[in-house]
């Protein structure tokens, strides 16, 4: 990933967060386009899982069964909650590789349905050198902003609202008593089974949980940013030390995803003979 993106600090007075830009300096290579759909296969099935279940079966049905893991390709809202899902894992995979955090746990793995988001923070991540737990709020936009209505009437300057949105979600979780998404972790490694690692996961949620940090990704089709994003969000009161602002700008954003999303058949039929 660090071949294909460079990230730079932006120095701007009077703001009340870091901002990090985030562009593509080479073209993404086909080595890191699977790598990020073998991140989307594993964040949305457990692998060993979906090797039992593809063991015995034709190939020729592995293609639709991969394609219901996912949220539907088609226009409107399950478009936008499909680019909202890759945004989580892409993200995910960039703190991992660049930043060298550790997940505990994809939520969107448990979804109920593949066609609607899970409503809690987007993603959980540790980093170990310095015991810091870090909040992720994530934003994707593959197409042009569009206003948001409510009741037929159109919410002014809503579509620049998205990093302010993003916001507002992420201090919920922050600051609650017991954020919704430790529960659900450990909760949900106690549904598998997996003991240990609940207790691991508590333990380091009780060891650390006064060194949290916040961070909102903003993955954006680069021809539609617009920085009137960054001046709505400077306007809200911020109340997480250091809060970052992740702005990664793709040229092609939305083939990117489809791209991706169209690999995970591939590695799937691969994996049945492994």
């Amino acid at each position: 990933m660090q071949d294909w993106l460079e990230e730079k600090e932006r120095i701007c007075s009077g703001l009340n967060f870091k901002v990090i830009d985030i562009s593509e300096k080479n073209e993404i290579s086909d080595f890191l386009e699977r790598q990020i759909a073998f991140e989307l296969l594993q964040a949305f099935y457990p692998l060993e899982g979906l090797k039992r279940r593809i063991k015995n079966m034709p190939l020729e049905d592995i293609e639709n069964f991969v394609k219901k893991i996912f949220s539907p390709h088609r226009q409107g809202y399950d478009s936008s909650v499909r680019a909202g899902d890759w945004g989580e894992v892409f993200s995910g995979l960039y703190l991992q590789q660049i930043k060298e955090h550790v997940i505990p746990l994809y939520k969107i793995r448990y979804k109920h349905r593949n066609n609607k988001s899970v409503q809690m923070l987007d993603l959980l991540t540790f980093k170990e050198n310095d015991n810091s737990i870090h909040f992720n709020e994530i934003k994707t936009r593959s197409s042009a902003l569009k206003d948001m209505k409510k009741n037929g009437v159109t919410i002014a300057n809503s579509k620049y609202d998205v990093a302010k949105n993003a916001y507002e979600e992420l201090i919920a979780e922050y600051n609650a008593d017991t954020p919704l998404i430790y529960s659900f972790i450990s909760r949900m490694f106690d549904n598998n089974q997996n003991y240990d690692l609940a207790d691991q996961f508590d333990e380091y949620i009780k060891a650390n949980n006064n060194n949290k940090k916040g961070n909102i990704f903003l993955l954006f089709e680069k021809k539609y940013w617009d920085n009137e994003i960054i001046d709505k969000l400077n306007t809200v009161e911020i109340e997480i030390k250091d809060l970052k602002v992740i702005v990664i700008l793709i040229n092609d954003l939305k083939s990117l995803i489809e791209t991706t999303y169209q690999l995970t058949i591939d590695i799937a039929k691969e994996l049945k003979y492994e």
